[in-house]
């Protein structure tokens, strides 16, 4: 039997250019708090072989798959092996449960380059037991209402400051604010890479200083439980000027429900 999948639904309708890594402003938080969110793991040594450990973030959809960023996967998006998805631990790479990918899709028109349609669902062998650490999240429906200035959370796996370099692999979490599309276009006007609907940005626009950066791409940018977003790629992480650039969940709710 096909595999549910929870919607939510509204009333309406990478790049790094500084050392920055990972959750930026943010405090450390529990898998309690975020089940279904997911840590995935890439093989150092070759397919299937050799240590494991963090590559990108991902949210729980249902009792077999997760949702994460397409780019995740540009190096072996056909090399099943070389994966691994852990679950139901606030650490990415111990505790919890591990488990193999019996299926990775990716956007079929995902742009590598403008990292147009950055979404991806990864299929697990056998199925996600739930308990209190690990929990299939909502995610936006395709009329999901999400304002301007709205308040979201972005999670990952993060140093809390900007400045420290200190990297943690303890799940993470930073809250900032929906920025207005046109707003957004203008301030990457003079960037090679174009802002679409499709996209969704959010920062604390000129204060700056909170956001995911890398290491935590795939991971959910949530508002009000449900995940909206899927964090895609950054110009300058926690920047005051460029916001952050995520794939906006409602614009792919029939895909990810075909291809759960």
């Amino acid at each position: 039997m096909r595999a549910l999948i929870i919607l939510a639904l509204g009333l309406t309708v990478a790049t790094v250019g500084t050392s920055a890594r990972r959750i930026v402003g943010g405090s450390v938080t529990s898998i309690q708090t975020y089940p279904f969110s997911a840590a995935l793991l890439r093989g150092a040594s070759g397919p299937g072989v050799g240590t494991f450990s963090k590559t990108c973030g991902g949210s729980i959809i249902n009792n077999r798959s997760v949702l994460t960023a397409a780019h995740c996967l540009d190096s072996f998006s056909t090399v099943l092996n070389r994966w691994r998805i852990r679950v139901g631990s606030s650490d990415a790479n111990s505790g919890g449960v591990t488990f193999t990918l019996n299926r990775i899709a990716r956007h079929g028109s995902y742009n590598s380059v403008a990292l147009y349609d950055d979404i991806a669902v990864l299929r697990i062998n056998g199925a996600f037991s739930f308990n209190n650490n690990v929990r299939a999240g909502s995610i936006a429906g395709p009329n999901y209402n999400l304002p301007d200035n709205a308040p979201v959370w972005l999670l990952g796996w993060a140093s809390v400051s900007f400045t420290s370099g200190a990297q943690t692999d303890q799940l993470s979490h930073v809250q900032v604010w929906v920025v207005n599309q046109s707003v957004c276009r203008s301030r990457f006007i003079a960037h090679p890479r174009s802002i679409m609907d499709s996209m969704l940005c959010s920062g604390y626009l000129d204060v700056g200083g909170r956001d995911g950066c890398q290491g935590d791409f795939g991971s959910p940018v949530v508002h009000n439980n449900v995940i909206v977003g899927v964090i895609s790629w950054r110009y300058r992480c926690a920047d005051s000027y460029y916001p952050g650039i995520n794939t906006r969940v409602s614009s792919y709710t029939s895909w990810i429900l075909s291809n759960q």
